[in-house]
């Protein structure tokens, strides 16, 4: 359960980081430092890929040292050291995680116009991201209408990715190979894989998702700069 707990930590930080991190596009707005970007011979792409870069190393940098104090706190507590692969598989994770969110929030920032109006979003966010990824109650406590909620979220599936990276090695020694249905059982009840549709999701659908989710918002937050230029 620690591990669980963890995976999902390591899932959202890169959401909260990068949300703060584009704390800086806000200012910009507010003290109409933003219009000197306009009057420059500055594409909106090359912008908005300033600020997207911005974030996206910020949260990549922290949401590494998460991942070393959670390894440090393993290793202490429970005498288990990650291997190689896994690490490098959880860098991955992390990496197109970050990304994704880092898109996805830097489409909504874009639509606010003032500090105070980020920070409530960040309150706002805050108190709802770990519903979304069912990281502050297990998927089979919740009612079905929300666990589809929860899993057309993007940010859950990089959730899921970590969970089945750090848990799932471990599920053989818990169940063992005589107990494949109760190790089924307890994947989907605690949302380490999803099942959609009476089949499990894949891994690769779960990058898929992230994949879309960063493209089709950083293609929209492109427009709007557009639109707001033109203005």
């Amino acid at each position: 359960m620690d591990v669980w707990m963890i995976a999902g930590i390591l899932g959202i930080t890169s959401f909260t980081t990068t949300m703060g991190a584009y704390g800086v596009m806000v200012d910009d707005k507010v003290k109409k430092i933003n219009r000197d970007f306009e009057v420059a011979p500055i594409r909106n792409a090359t912008l908005l890929g300033g600020y997207l870069i911005a974030a996206v190393v910020i949260g990549l940098v922290l949401s590494f040292l998460t991942l070393l104090a959670a390894e440090g706190y393993i290793s202490y507590q429970y005498g288990v050291r990650l291997g190689a692969g896994q690490m490098t598989e959880i860098y991955g994770v992390l990496l197109l995680v970050t990304i994704s969110n880092a898109a996805q929030v830097l489409l909504l920032v874009s639509f606010l116009k003032s500090s105070n109006a980020l920070a409530a979003c960040c309150t706002i966010l805050g108190a709802m991201i770990g519903f979304l990824t069912g990281i502050y109650l297990p998927m089979g406590t919740i009612p079905d209408s929300v666990q589809t909620l929860v899993k057309c979220c993007p940010i859950s599936h990089g959730v899921v990715l970590l969970r089945q990276i750090l848990i799932e090695p471990l599920l053989s020694g818990s169940f063992g190979a005589a107990n494949a249905p109760q190790a089924a059982a307890f994947q989907e009840y605690m949302g380490i894989q999803y099942l959609w549709d009476g089949a499990w999701l894949s891994a690769q659908s779960s990058v898929l998702i992230l994949l879309a989710a960063a493209g089709s918002c950083l293609a929209l937050a492109i427009v709007k700069f557009s639109l707001q230029k033109r203005e």
